[in-house]
């Protein structure tokens, strides 16, 4: 039979050890489903959305990071955030990675891969994608434009099972 200090200690040790095994309140593990379809900017839920794969939520983040808004401006993280969602298919994140990339905010400046996300982008019928595509062939060379057109169709193929969305 233990003994009184002992039947304490044991009564101690599983009370630490239950601390340890039930999350805390509040936890990522507790919390209840987000809808991520109607956020905006200012959404508690932004990040998490944006975390959980949602590409409007990452390129509204991205949007915050690129101009400060609740966060430190950072054009790189800018970048990440356009990026992921570029690569779902987003028409708009496709558009503002091609500003980036024009402007060398957060990326290395390189028309090839600025025109290459406007066409990206104004092949679903973004028009400030394809105003932008313009603007940035009048200073391109013909083998700089073939070389953003052979990238931009490679990346089609590649993200054919994509439903894009705008």
């Amino acid at each position: 039979m233990a003994s009184g200090h002992g039947a304490f200690g044991i009564l101690i040790g599983a009370t630490l050890g239950a601390l340890f095994l039930v999350p805390a309140h509040g936890s990522a593990q507790d919390s209840p489903p987000v809808s991520c379809a109607d956020l905006d900017s200012r959404s508690p839920f932004l990040t998490r959305c944006a975390e959980q794969g949602h590409a409007g939520a990452q390129s509204l983040l991205g949007l915050k990071y690129a101009r400060g808004l609740g966060v430190p401006e950072d054009d790189t993280e800018a970048v990440r955030w356009y990026r992921l969602a570029a690569e779902q298919g987003h028409a708009e994140s496709q558009w503002l990675l091609g500003i980036m990339y024009d402007k060398g905010d957060g990326v290395p400046e390189d028309d090839v891969l600025a025109y290459m996300w406007f066409n990206l982008s104004g092949a679903q019928g973004h028009v400030s994608a394809q105003e932008s595509e313009d603007i940035i062939e009048m200073r391109m060379t013909p083998d700089q434009i073939a070389e953003a057109q052979r990238l931009s169709h490679e990346w089609m193929e590649a993200h054919r099972s994509l439903q894009f969305e705008d």
